[in-house]
C-alpha cells in the first residue's frame, strides 16, 4: 500500500510528512531476501514485525518511494510524485520567504517606533535643535516619513550618507534621548 499526501483537509500540501509505502509479507525470510534485492538497487526501505507472522518493509520519504516506482516501471506514478513533490516543495520555500519577510517588515517597523520615539522625547525637552546638524536633519526625515526604510532615509539625503550610516545615526540618537532621560530620572 502507499499514501501520500493529497493536500486535503488535515493534510496540507505544505504539511510534514504524509509519504508512506508499506509491502506486506507474511515470511520473515522472504521479507529479509526481498528487503536485500531492494538494497542492491539503492532502495533502501526499512523492515518492521507487526506480529510472529507478519513482516513489514517500508518507506517513509518522497525519494524513496519515487525511486521504488522508478523500479517497479510505474513512470506515471514517479511523475505524479514528483509533480506533488515538486508542489510541496514550492510550498515551503514560499512559506519560508513569507515568513522570513514577515520577520523583517517587523523589525524595521519596531526599529522605527523606536527611533521615533527617541525623537519624539528629545523634541518634548527642546533638545532636537541641539543636535549636531547631520543627526538633526536625519530625525526630521524620520518624523517627516515615519515608514521610510533606512534605504530610503539614505537617498532622501544631499550628504551621500549609506544605509549603515543612517543606522549609526540613529543609534546615536537614541543614545542620546537615554542620555537626557537618565539625566531626568537620576
Amino acid at each position: 500500500s502507499m499514501y501520500l499526501p493529497t493536500g486535503a483537509k488535515g493534510d496540507d500540501v505544505g504539511s510534514k510528512g504524509g509519504y508512506h509505502l508499506e509491502i506486506s509479507l507474511k515470511n520473515e525470510e522472504y521479507a529479509n531476501n526481498l528487503l536485500k534485492v531492494l538494497k542492491r538497487y539503492n532502495l533502501n526501505l526499512k523492515i518492521t514485525e507487526r506480529n510472529e507472522e507478519h513482516y513489514m518493509l517500508y518507506a517513509k520519504d518522497g525519494e524513496t518511494i519515487k525511486d521504488f516506482l522508478a523500479f517497479m516501471d510505474l513512470s506515471d506514478m514517479v511523475l505524479e510524485l514528483c509533480d506533488l513533490m515538486l508542489t510541496r516543495e514550492i510550498s515551503k520555500e514560499a512559506n519560508r520567504l513569507t515568513n522570513c519577510n514577515i520577520a523583517n517588515i517587523t523589525k524595521t517597523v519596531e526599529a522605527a517606533e523606536r527611533q521615533l520615539e527617541a525623537i519624539n522625547k528629545l523634541k518634548e525637552r527642546g533638545m532636537l535643535d541641539k543636535l549636531s546638524e547631520k543627526l538633526k536633519v536625519t530625525a526630521e526625515l524620520r518624523l517627516k516619513y515615519p515608514e521610510a526604510t533606512l534605504d530610503e532615509i539614505a537617498i532622501m539625503h544631499a550628504d551621500g550618507v549609506k544605509k549603515s550610516g543612517i543606522n549609526h545615526r540613529f543609534r546615536k540618537i537614541i543614545e542620546i534621548a537615554a542620555l537626557y532621560e537618565g539625566e531626568e530620572n537620576g
